[in-house]
């Protein structure tokens, strides 16, 4: 069985739409997701993973 992992980049400019942009197709599929915000805009990104974790998506499913 194989495992695939994505990663999200996301930019200052728009960092939560450019997240939900980048999670839900690799989600869809099955992928984990690293999120990596950048350092000047982080707290979007945090809350959007408070998020995720509230809907029940298991942890490591996204890091």
């Amino acid at each position: 069985m194989s495992h695939w992992c994505s990663a999200a980049i996301t930019p200052w400019s728009f960092p939560l739409s450019m997240g939900v942009c980048k999670l839900r197709p690799a989600l869809a599929v099955g992928c984990t997701v690293i999120l990596l915000p950048s350092r000047e805009a982080p707290l979007s990104s945090l809350q959007l993973v408070k998020i995720i974790v509230e809907v029940g998506i298991p942890k490591g499913v996204v890091n």
